[in-house]
């Protein structure tokens, strides 16, 4: 038997399903269905439900629909195996690596994965696209390279699956024949050749005597047209359409192939249970919900558990959430039923930060990284071991691992002034320092000696085979004490588990490109990126935090969406060098609008349907570090719908400021300003918002008040806000992943070779997003990477380098926020310093990369940029009275790289031998706060003067509201604010 489900909510799909015999479990507990769906999550979550009922119930057997085909292929195939994403792309860097032109367009690594990517794209589609010619050769190499009489890639495999499924032979037809019932969910936007592997497979199960049950989710039937649009007998009206385009060509052929052959039962799912229907009747009578006002001509009544927010910031954003869960747990709600999604990645700190403030148990959905646990640590070192020079620092986080007393090494290190090569160096230099200093050096040679030991039975540095790699890293991990970091927690154990499946699943990957030797550079650099990409779940007992796209078969009672911003959700489509942007649309099987829509639908339509829900939240931030922002598309499409005299916004968005503060004295006399009855201002105020505010507040009221969108003309390049922050993540990440450790010469290759992994990967991640001209990108990403691997001219990264080893210091903290609350204890700054740096005599040095143009010298000295006053009084209150001063580091051209415009304490700036800049002492730059404060306050109260610095200093050639600004700007000067 075939069934096909159509149901509003999930909840009336799986009683119709129980109802239609289809049990969860039998009387033993075994699984009493499979369960057939397109992602891991919705596997997960099935599992889950079922199993959390009762702890003696089984898991149900639960299929990912490519994983699926693909075993099917291992057991009834031809003997081949189907290559994994990450082999195909290994050969993929090799073919790139033999094909000069393809070279050109990136590294190899990068430059593979889209190649493997896009031949995948290709045999998934099932067609053909114009490619260039080296993309074209590069295709048929890496077919002709993964295909062999071994191997066959994903697509290769399914294309031949197929006749073996339409004529199964007898072992594969007992295997059908005896499955449990299969139910199929939801399966959004397959490739044309995963949708036939499906129909295929559904018909080899029914004539194998398998029952099979499809459920599709659907809109509100109010007559036979809808629910015959819904089965695919007709087509729909363009709102349903829209509403249901992610699962429309997937329903086509389903409904094709077996609904007008008789082959399939059509059933309702309604409150009461499954329904028979045929297209052609009149269906049950049911309520609308806002699901219906979406996508129909209807008027549903407003639902008290649905609300929707506009934040005035991601800090705002994420503190009403966290109030809100701790609200419902307060109220009694299970922790295991809410459930927090973001469509932000970089926002998922911020509301586990936040939550976490709260006293919220979080359950993070993604799991923990590997590369953050013990053995993971452990791992990572070992990989680096055999591929770059270890510094001294190095050497005893690789003790510490291993449990050896390494107490006051560092310290003799440092003041022996080592800074590099291997232990068994450093006991001559150590015994000089300490007869010099008059020190005993027993102990220290003692700890020093067994570090040696340990680093001299790890023979990391010649080349091996993929299983000699394995055999030798489990090995050198077992000598450093792996087995005693077991033992610790029960998340080192799972750490322990999830590092084994890592190890042999690399081994087995390497094996597949090239049995022979592989490069101790070359294979550490394999295990790096394995070990840094794996997690190990959670143990559930929080809230969960999950991505937005988590969602898909997740229905808890309670549930907030965050970070809901046009260029988050839906999520920019990748961009390749390879093909141009239309090709690339053609070749994608997922219309990420199209999945955003039916994602709100579903969420809507659960959360006003299911008599278990309890509350659904959307929100987003208006503001990201004090640039406007807009709401998604798919958002403003619901929220712009007709409802009584108004529109849905009208009625359901809340403007949401968290912990706003009372008005103060100025605004209960009225200030006499442009607006008479102005909002209560926010108690945080960006450090970038507030500088704008005082330079210009008629600018702050368009940009951060009014939230007018500025005129954003199509540019081929990078915007420069993204370029800045790519920048800032790169240096970060480079910096971290040393441990915040100084660049010696000596090590200048391996730096170089760091740096530039760092910024592959980054990359990758900025470009994914798309919004370019690719070309002209990868242009840019040449001369950002050259000479780091290549005897080019260094480009900006590479002469940034040359800068931090000419100066030898290492940052002591990067990316660091700070809260800088005003002398009148009514407003506070908050940014985001990039660096701090600790020099001759404990001073402290601030520095803000600049991608762009630094303030003028001009604006400096007329105290119109706030960030070095705020970022020096920031660190200057918890340094302890040391010194502080900051400056500018210009990162625009390669023979740019330099530091300008210091502002601080005079001690500083003669301390890191700056000549010119602005000394201002501590008592000063208070007074110099106070003054700012009362310039916002006035300013965030409604008074909005002309600028009074003149159009200069104002920057009004540049501004994005010149072509609407009616204020006339005053060319007198005044007194400096900050």
């Amino acid at each position: 038997m075939i069934a096909i489900v159509v149901g509003k909510q999930r909840w009336r799909r799986r009683r119709a399903v129980a109802r239609m015999g289809v049990a969860a479990v039998d009387d033993f507990g075994r699984p009493g269905f499979a369960y057939l769906t397109d992602t891991h999550r919705k596997r997960r979550q099935v599992a889950r439900d079922i199993t959390g009922r009762s702890p003696d119930v089984f898991e149900p057997a639960g299929w990912v629909l490519a994983d699926l085909l693909v075993e099917l292929w291992q057991r009834w195939g031809d003997g081949r195996a189907v290559l994994s994403d990450r082999v195909v792309a290994l050969h993929g860097a090799r073919v790139v690596e033999a094909d000069h032109r393809l070279a050109a367009l990136g590294s190899p690594e990068v430059v593979g994965r889209q190649l493997a990517r896009l031949t995948e794209a290709l045999g998934q589609a099932r067609s053909t696209a114009p490619l260039r010619p080296e993309v074209a050769d590069g295709v048929h190499a890496l077919l002709r390279r993964c295909t062999t009489d071994r191997a066959v890639m994903q697509h290769t495999a399914i294309e031949a699956l197929l006749p073996r499924l339409r004529r199964p032979e007898p072992g594969l037809r007992r295997w059908l024949a005896t499955q449990p019932p299969i139910v199929i969910d939801d399966i959004l936007q397959p490739t044309p050749l995963r949708t036939e592997a499906l129909v295929t497979l559904i018909e080899a199960f029914d004539t194998a005597g398998t029952d099979v049950i499809l459920a599709f989710e659907c809109g509100r039937a109010r007559n036979a047209a809808d629910l015959a649009a819904s089965f695919g007998a007709a087509e729909p009206d363009p709102l349903a359409h829209k509403a249901f385009a992610a699962t429309r060509a997937l329903r086509q052929v389903v409904f094709e192939r077996f609904v007008a052959t008789g082959a399939a039962e059509l059933v309702l799912a309604t409150a009461d249970g499954p329904v028979p229907v045929d297209p052609a009747t009149e269906p049950p009578a049911e309520p609308s919900d806002l699901a219906d006002l979406a996508f129909a001509d209807v008027e549903p009544p407003l639902d008290p558990r649905v609300s929707v927010w506009a934040c005035a910031s991601p800090v705002d954003e994420a503190e009403r959430v966290a109030e809100e869960v701790r609200a419902a747990l307060d109220a009694g709600a299970d922790p295991a039923d809410c459930l927090v999604a973001t469509a932000d990645p970089d926002g998922a700190a911020l509301i586990a930060r936040a939550l976490q403030r709260y006293g919220v148990p979080v359950d993070a959905a993604e799991g923990t990284r590997l590369a953050t646990t013990p053995p993971g640590q452990l791992a990572l070192l070992l990989a680096r071991l055999g591929a770059e020079p270890f510094a001294p620092s190095d050497w005893l986080a690789l003790g510490d691992l291993a449990g050896l007393a390494l107490d006051g090494v560092l310290a003799a290190l440092q003041a022996a002034g080592i800074r590099g090569g291997p232990p068994e160096r450093w006991i001559g230099p150590i015994k000089g320092w300490a007869a010099r200093v008059g020190a005993p050096f027993d102990a220290l040679v003692e700890r020093i000696t067994a570090l040696g030991a340990l680093a001299g039975a790890l023979s990391l540095d010649t080349p091996r085979t993929p299983s000699e790699w394995g055999d030798a890293w489990r090995a050198s991990a077992t000598r450093c004490g792996l087995d005693a970091l077991t033992e610790r927690s029960d998340t080192a154990r799972r750490a322990r588990a999830a590092l084994d499946a890592v190890l042999d699943a690399l081994v087995d990957d390497l094996a597949a490109v090239d049995p022979g030797p592989w490069a101790p550079a070359e294979a550490g650099a394999h295990l790096q990126a394995a070990i840094r990409s794996a997690t190990l779940p959670s143990p559930r007992g929080g809230v969960a935090l999950t991505g937005l796209l988590e969602l898909r078969g997740l229905t808890p009672p309670h549930i907030w969406v965050l970070g809901l911003t046009r260029s988050h959700w839906p999520a920019p489509s990748a961009t390749s060098p390879l093909v141009d942007a239309a090709t690339a649309r053609r070749l994608a099987p997922v219309d990420r609008l199209a999945e955003a829509r039916y994602l709100l639908g579903s969420l809507l339509r659960n959360a006003t349907g299911d008599p278990n829900a309890r509350s659904l939240a959307l929100s987003w931030p208006t503001t990201i570090d004090g640039q406007p922002t807009t709401c998604s598309r798919v958002l403003v499409e619901l929220l712009a719908r007709p409802l009584g005299d108004g529109t849905l916004r009208d009625a359901l968005v809340q403007t949401v400021i968290a912990a706003p503060p009372e008005p103060g004295p100025a605004a209960r006399v009225g200030m006499l300003g442009t607006l008479p009855h102005p909002a209560p201002p926010p108690g945080r105020i960006s450090v970038t918002a507030a500088e704008t505010a005082l330079k210009c507040p008629a600018r702050y009221w368009y940009q951060h008040v009014l939230r007018l969108d500025p005129h954003d003309p199509w540019d081929p390049e990078l915007e420069p806000r993204r370029r800045g922050t790519a920048i800032h993540d790169i240096l970060q990440r480079f910096y971290e992943g040393r441990g915040l450790r100084a660049v010696d010469p000596a090590e200048r290759a391996a730096a170089r070779a760091s740096l530039h992994a760092v910024a592959s990967a980054v990359l990758d991640e900025v470009e994914s997003a798309g919004g370019f001209e690719p070309a002209l990108q990868a242009w840019a990403r040449d001369r950002w990477l050259a000479g780091l691997l290549d005897d080019r001219p260094l480009g900006v990264l590479g002469a940034w380098l040359e800068n931090e080893i000419a100066e030898g210091i290492a940052p002591v903290a990067v990316e660091t926020p700070i809260a800088l609350p005003l002398p009148g204890g009514e407003l506070s700054l908050r940014g985001t310093i990039d660096r701090v740096d600790r020099g001759p005599g404990g001073a402290l040095r601030v520095t803000d990369y600049k991608t762009g143009q630094p303030p003028t010298r001009a604006r400096m000295e007329a105290g119109l940029s706030l960030q070095p006053l705020a970022y020096v009084e920031a660190v200057r209150r918890g340094a302890e009275g040391a010194p502080v001063a900051s400056t500018f580091q210009t990162l625009a051209r390669a023979d740019g790289v330099r530091s300008s415009g210091w502002y601080g304490d005079p001690d500083a700036m003669a301390a890191f031998g700056a000549t010119r800049g602005t000394a201002v002492d501590a008592a000063e730059r208070e007074e110099r706060l106070a003054d700012v404060e009362r310039r916002l306050r006035a300013v965030l109260y409604g008074d909005i003067p002309t600028t009074r610095w003149g159009e200069a200093l104002a920057g009004c050639d540049t501004c994005d509201f010149r072509t609407i600004c009616r204020v006339r700007h005053d060319e007198g000067a005044e007194e400096a604010p900050c």
